[in-house]
């Protein structure tokens, strides 16, 4: 391609019979993927043509018939484009022949995002995918689902409220800080969890010996408090060492394992999902390299996936929980978390629906907001929302479980503000946790 002219770069001619053969409209389920984009053609070329390259490429793996085939028969392999719009909606479907048995989700994943590697496309993104069910049925999907990872907690019903165990530079501060997440567990709290960035380099708290310590700790807080108490591990080792790992874990007592599916792999997840005897949850730190547009203040999308893309891959590939976000809480959202929720909870053929799991700052001045947008089925895995509470994590517990509780059958956003300024009325200290999370900022955006 010149710099000096878009124009001029060297595509193959295409022609009319050509578009028209790429362009079928409606086709039969059962026979093929469907994908949904934006696409934005290259200046020079229509939006047609850019659709119909991305779907030849993706199929035939070159943009000519070879010399020893004719055109039609070169054509009859690609993939078809079922509908697209002015706006640059584009439905590509994919003949289900093209995605092996023994192939899996990494093929799946070339295939829908291979078009936007081209230079017919200055905007590729792909929203959504539906697979038929000669494929779908090649994946396991999650081993215990959101009924097993209850089970697991001993929590039946409502929001699972988690403390996050941060990673320190100075392990000698983690026997201090244990004091802290024993008060936490103590006022409400159902499981700890290692955070998302948490490895096995913390020198006398590696990964065997603080699963260890914090499995002990929860026991000693199920037997005082009389309430299960878990632990859930950040595993961050390399893939040889996963069934090793896993089998000591779950005979230490660790009751579920996060994995973060974007660096290690959904492979990876999907091996896990065959050998661990523990629920998996998937985390995704690292996926906004995929499904964070490149022009943010317009909140454009560019080239990349969606959330609800992630989790559909996640669950296919055995996550029994996956990490979403969360609202109001300075995670950055381009697009609502609606269709990341459905690739959860969505009827998928036979495979079990996976929790939907918070992270980030969520308090009791964003809770109802979350609650609301992800419903009762949901890991909340909250820091400073409990271990920053100004009269302690213990009380901090009790309060946002409390509230968690009661805000969850909650619809109207006036009503979640009675229940939380009724609360405050007598206890400065939510009040003052109210302050500091910013609730009147939130409770405006509530309002309007």
């Amino acid at each position: 391609m010149s710099d000096s002219d878009p124009k001029t770069f060297y595509l193959p001619r295409f022609d009319s019979n050509t578009l028209k053969s790429v362009l079928t409209g409606p086709l039969p389920n059962r026979e093929y993927v469907f994908a949904d984009y934006t696409i934005a053609p290259k200046q020079g070329i229509s939006l047609p043509e850019a659709i119909a390259r991305a779907a030849i490429v993706a199929s035939c793996r070159s943009q000519r018939a070879y010399h020893h085939e004719s055109q039609p028969e070169w054509l009859n392999r690609a993939a078809k484009v079922t509908k697209y719009s002015h706006d640059g909606f584009a439905q590509i479907a994919y003949p289900a022949e093209m995605f092996g048995e023994r192939e899996g989700v990494s093929k799946l994943l070339a295939v829908l995002t291979c078009g936007g590697e081209h230079d017919f496309v200055d905007q590729f993104w792909l929203h959504e995918f539906t697979l038929p069910p000669t494929v779908l049925v090649r994946f396991g999907g999650p081993q215990f689902g959101i009924d097993g990872i209850r089970g697991k907690l001993g929590k039946s019903t409502g929001p699972i409220i988690g403390v996050t165990v941060r990673p320190l530079c100075d392990p000698k501060r983690y026997n201090d800080e244990l004091i802290h997440y024993k008060a936490a567990l103590r006022g409400g709290a159902d499981y700890l969890t290692d955070d998302i960035l948490f490895s096995d380099n913390q020198d006398e708290w590696e990964i065997e010996t603080r699963a260890r310590r914090l499995v002990h700790l929860c026991r000693e807080m199920t037997e005082e408090t009389g309430h299960p108490k878990s632990y859930v591990v950040n595993l961050a080792v390399d893939e040889g060492q996963l069934p090793a790992i896993t089998t000591l874990l779950h005979e230490i007592g660790v009751a579920i394992v996060k994995v973060n599916a974007f660096f290690s792999g959904f492979g990876t997840l999907l091996s896990l999902r065959t050998s661990s005897k523990m629920p998996l949850i998937a985390t995704n730190i690292g996926v906004s390299l995929l499904t964070r547009p490149a022009d943010t203040a317009e909140k454009r999308l560019g080239t990349g996936v969606s959330e609800a893309v992630i989790s559909k891959l996640s669950r296919l590939c055995g996550a029994d929980g996956v990490h979403l976000g969360s609202i109001d809480t300075g995670s950055f959202v381009v697009q609502s978390y609606d269709p990341a929720i459905l690739a959860l909870a969505s009827s998928l053929g036979s495979l079990k629906p996976s929790i939907a799991v918070l992270g980030d700052n969520v308090n009791v001045g964003n809770l109802w907001q979350n609650l609301r947008n992800f419903g009762r089925d949901v890991m909340i895995e909250s820091s400073s929302g409990i271990m920053s509470y100004p009269s302690g994590p213990e009380k901090g517990a009790a309060v946002f479980k409390e509230l968690a509780t009661r805000l969850a059958d909650v619809d109207d956003p006036g009503l979640a503000h009675e229940v939380l300024v009724a609360r405050a009325k007598n206890d400065s200290h939510l009040m003052a946790e109210l302050e500091a999370s910013g609730y009147r900022e939130v409770q405006s955006r509530m309002e309007s």
